[in-house]
Parts: C-alpha cells; sequence; structure tokens
C-alpha cells in the first residue's frame, strides 16, 4: 500500500470521528475542547504530510523540477508526534481526574503566560483578550493549587509551576514509551526527527542524497510507520475517551488494531 493511500484513510477516519463528535465536543468543560481541539490539530498535520508525499516544485521557470520533500516531512513527523504524546500525557496518562485536571491547567498556563509577554498596546482587542487571558492564568492556577497532584510536588517544582507557570513534564521520548511504543524505537525516533527539526549534521547529508523522489520515499518508509502506529494510538484513544463506538467499518478497525499490535511488537535486534 502508497502511503498516500495510508494517511488518507486515516484521514477519512479521523473525518468520520469528528463529525460524530462534534455535537459534544465541549461537553467536560474546557479540557474537553482542548482535548478534542488536539486530536484535530493532529489530523492537520497529516494532511500536511500526504500533500508533501506528491514532491514539492523548486523551480519558478521549469515544473519538471521536483523533488520529494523528505526533511519537512520528518519535521511534520515529529510536529505530529508531540501532538499526540502531549494529548496522552494529559488526559490518558493520568491515574485520576484530579492528576488529569492538573496536567491540564499547568500545561495551559504555560501557553497562557508566554502570550503574555508579546506586546499588543497596538490593539485595544488584543488588549483586551491579553488581559482576560490574565485572569484565565490566575483562575487554572486556583484549580492546580487544589489538586493532590500539585501537593506531592517538592517544593521547587511548586514554584515552577506557579511563580514561573512552567509545564512540568516527562522527556518527549519517556512518554513515547509510556504508550506502549518499544522504547528503544521511541529515543530513536525522536531522537531523529529532532535532528531534522534542529538542523543537525546529519540532516543535511541524508537531506542530499534523498532529493530523487523515489530515494526519499524510500528512506522515510520505515519513518513513516512510526506515524503510522501513532496514529492508531491516537484514534483509539480517542475513541475511547469519548466513547465512540460502532462508528468504523471492519477494514478501518482491523487498520487500527494492526497499527496498534505493531507499536507493542516492533523487532529491534
Amino acid at each position: 500500500m502508497q502511503p498516500e493511500s495510508i494517511y488518507s484513510d486515516y484521514l477519512g477516519i479521523i473525518e468520520k470521528l469528528v463529525e460524530k463528535n462534534s455535537a459534544t465536543k465541549q461537553m467536560g468543560g474546557k479540557g474537553r475542547h482542548f482535548q478534542h481541539e488536539m486530536f484535530v490539530k493532529y489530523a492537520f498535520h497529516l494532511a500536511s504530510i500526504l500533500t508533501l508525499e506528491y514532491g514539492s516544485r523548486f523551480s519558478k521557470s521549469d515544473s519538471s523540477k521536483r523533488a520529494y520533500d523528505y526533511s519537512s516531512v520528518i519535521v511534520l513527523f515529529r510536529a505530529a508526534l508531540e501532538t499526540y504524546l502531549t494529548y496522552y500525557y494529559i488526559f490518558c496518562d493520568s491515574i485520576d481526574e484530579d492528576e488529569r485536571s492538573f496536567r491540564f491547567h499547568s500545561w495551559l498556563i504555560d501557553g497562557l503566560n508566554f502570550r503574555q509577554s508579546i506586546d499588543v498596546s497596538f490593539s485595544a482587542e488584543l488588549q483586551q483578550k491579553k488581559t482576560n487571558e490574565a485572569i484565565e492564568i490566575l483562575d487554572s492556577i486556583k484549580i492546580i493549587e487544589d489538586t493532590a497532584a500539585f501537593r506531592r510536588l517538592s517544593e521547587k517544582q511548586k514554584g515552577l509551576v506557579i511563580a514561573k507557570k512552567r509545564w512540568i513534564r516527562p522527556g518527549w521520548a519517556d512518554i513515547i514509551a509510556k504508550t506502549g511504543i518499544d522504547e528503544y524505537w521511541a529515543k530513536t525516533f525522536y531522537a531523529l526527527f529532532s535532528g531534522y527539526a534542529h538542523t543537525t549534521s546529519y540532516s543535511i547529508m541524508q537531506f542530499k542524497d534523498a532529493t530523487i523522489e523515489n530515494e526519499g520515499k524510500q528512506l522515510n518508509s520505515s519513518f513513516a510507520s512510526l506515524i503510522y502506529m501513532v496514529s492508531a494510538l491516537f484514534i483509539e484513544s480517542y475513541m475511547k475517551d469519548f466513547k465512540l463506538a460502532n462508528i468504523l467499518n471492519i477494514e478501518e478497525t482491523e487498520m487500527i488494531e494492526a497499527w496498534t499490535w505493531l507499536s507493542k511488537h516492533m523487532p529491534h535486534s
């Protein structure tokens, strides 16, 4: 099966689930809404990868000069992966609602606090939004401080969360391993994806060798397997969290089950 077909199949499944859940995504409050939107964000990354799978034109004058955008696809792999890992760590890995609330609100204020540092004096509308978000941060801090998960933190960690408004989490590779994906591949793939996002020397060397479309796709095939597995795990988690049963057909269900199984049985020797 060609990569384009697999991405299209996944996007079709996600579209089906999102449409079914669109009327209920905000039930349960703000956390539920963000949980849904992370799933949608992941779908957009897949759609971007699918677009690049058809090759990129890099000459204004010669339409025949096309190449497989190997490097950009891997950067998108990382963006998609981190979206799923954020979802998993907040909404799936938490031991109870108390911990889930703590993780969600500490993640939320981390992002809102960054926006507080941006100068928006040129816009009255944005200034008002900034003021509203400052209030939102204070409301979230109250929720955080009321959780048992927060009280279990060390004083130093509490300071990072409240004073610095920092989201405390394990490393991304450690979160990958929590999902059930083999730890060896978790660390190997994430390090590779990060290398392309930060332009390490090997990313340039491999990119030079991968500009021909077929060579690039061959190099990317094993990396794409991780995204296929992550997509299956994400869909499975989303369906479970939002209680979306009996929506997928037999072929779609078998596809999800196959890639989920493979995520836990990848050989590395």
